[in-house]
């Protein structure tokens, strides 16, 4: 086995909060300028920290860069960093949306690994991934872990990874991982002692009362700690003690309840600000959005359809569905069609909260590429021209012609917006236009001739339509093609039981 531990050192600030200029510093990576805007600057230059403890006497479990840098620390209490930032933002921390996070992201990872674990210690937020099975899938462990990545920095998230033959081996490496080089991998377990041997025994999910007497034993590093013997551990320590120590080493069973995930998808972010121009939401849309391709890649699915909600109170909010006419789960299929929509769209309320759902989850069978180089565009290519342009018109703008079994023209048709029904069966053997008006237009006749844009001269015809005698809509028509001298090709008819009167019906491209 090959376990991949992804931990998060700042979920509980991420969870609250996940605006791009906390990650981008603590992360120490570029993604561009965001656009100016007061709340989110506000994040940025004020200090912020989420406080834990009793409510008599809280504490600063986390910080962002400012408050950091203002000398704020965790484990302070909340009193004494208000004395040295007095405009501090002080949040508490919430636990339920920070395992609520966890899982969203563990949705996401489950599209390398069934094998997915969430760390039970909420304190410890991390997620565990035995990707032994798929590292041939994914071209190894380099190519598997830049995906990793690349999604969590889509997401927003801080991560700090580790890898090792087993769970708790991989967890103090992921643990003892720095900003700079957020890896460390132990691929064999006959280096196990070495490659563990410098960590901080500080990385254990260990008792305060167990860390100080190790610091009073001098006992700093996990070397220190192996290098003792093991009766004495037990004894001083206990059981689980030592137990956790051969799990490490690999000598002893580590099992992990797997995640399982929900059947439909369901995922939001709340902001700490109100924002009030809709091109600021395309940002946090998009990284719910690349949630939802892992959550449907993990699944072999696709959706035909997404709602999104924005949330701007208590009791308003604003409702937005998004189709597609296959069922697809690229995000960046949903970004195009929701950018579409939403960059344009004036905002009546600010928006608190951005939620995104999608109910129908389908099996997804992707088209096979071929061989050799195409010129024309896939089937996939075509959806997703109509789905944007759908998106920007409106879905009753974009449909397209089904024939129905009629032989009266104006009747023989239907427009059609679902993909789903395709069943043709009735075909005409007769030519038909192009271009049917709306209505019959009556011509006027002179010298025994129909009158359009000039004399019409008749190319072919006669083929009698008389039928409709059974819905009290008959017809008893004698159709024709004809030209005028404008080399117009019309589609008219003579209705013989009316006055023998001519009418055009249609246009031949």
């Amino acid at each position: 086995m090959f376990w991949l531990y992804a931990y998060f050192p700042y979920l509980s600030i991420e969870a609250i909060n996940r605006s791009i200029t906390f990650n981008n510093w603590a992360n120490n990576s570029n993604f561009g300028k965001f656009p100016e805007n007061d709340a989110f600057k506000l994040i940025d230059t004020v200090p912020l920290v989420v406080s834990d403890g009793p409510e008599q006497r809280p504490i600063v479990y986390a910080t962002n860069r400012t408050a950091h840098e203002g000398g704020i620390r965790i484990g302070m209490t909340l009193a004494s960093a208000k004395v040295l930032h007095h405009d501090l933002i002080a949040l508490p921390r919430d636990r339920t949306r920070e395992l609520r996070t966890l899982k969203r992201i563990a949705n996401f990872l489950l599209q390398f690994t069934p094998s997915v674990a969430i760390e039970e210690d909420i304190d410890r937020a991390s997620i565990a991934l035995e990707i032994s099975g798929s590292l041939t899938l994914f071209g190894g462990f380099d190519a598997l872990l830049t995906q990793a990545r690349e999604g969590m920095r889509a997401m927003r998230f801080v991560v700090r990874y580790g890898a090792a033959p087993n769970p708790m081996a991989a967890s103090l490496l992921a643990r003892a991982a720095k900003r700079g080089d957020d890896i460390r991998v132990c691929a064999s377990e006959g280096t196990m002692q070495e490659t563990l041997a410098s960590i901080s025994v500080k990385h254990f999910a260990w008792s305060n009362e167990t860390f100080r007497a190790l610091d009073t034993l001098g006992l700093a590093s996990i070397g220190d700690v192996l290098r003792q013997p093991y009766a004495g551990l037990q004894k001083r320590f206990g059981n689980a003690f030592v137990l956790d120590l051969d799990r490490a080493l690999g000598r002893a069973s580590d099992v992990r309840r797997f995640y399982e995930p929900p059947e439909t998808f369901a995922s939001a972010i709340d902001f700490c600000f109100e924002v009030k121009d809709s091109d600021r939401l395309l940002m946090p849309i998009g990284e719910l959005l690349v949630e939802l391709e892992g959550f449907l890649r993990a699944r072999g699915a696709g959706v035909n359809r997404i709602a999104l909600e924005l949330k701007q109170g208590h009791s308003r909010s604003q409702h937005f569905e998004f189709h597609s006419r296959a069922p697809v789960r690229e995000a960046a299929h949903w970004q195009r069609l929701v950018r579409d929509r939403i960059e344009t769209y004036e905002l009546e309320d600010p928006v608190i909260e951005i939620a995104l759902r999608a109910d129908h989850i389908v099996p997804l069978i992707e088209e096979n590429a071929s061989l050799l180089p195409q010129e024309k565009g896939t089937r996939s290519d075509w959806f997703t021209l109509l789905d944007r342009l759908a998106s920007r018109l409106g879905e009753k703008s974009v449909y397209r012609i089904e024939s129905i079994d009629d032989h009266r023209p104006e009747l023989a048709w239907r427009s059609e917006s679902s993909e789903a029904s395709r069943a043709q069966t009735f075909r005409l053997s007769k030519a038909r236009p192009t271009w049917l008006l709306r209505e019959p237009k009556s011509l006027i006749e002179a010298e025994g001739r129909p009158q359009f844009n000039g004399a019409l001269t008749l190319l072919a015809g006669p083929e009698r339509i008389d039928t409709g005698w059974w819905d009290n809509k008959p017809v008893a028509r004698d159709y024709f093609v004809a030209t005028n001298p404008q080399h117009e090709i019309c589609w008219v008819f003579r209705d013989y039981r009316q006055g023998k009167r001519w009418y055009l019906h249609g246009f031949f491209s």
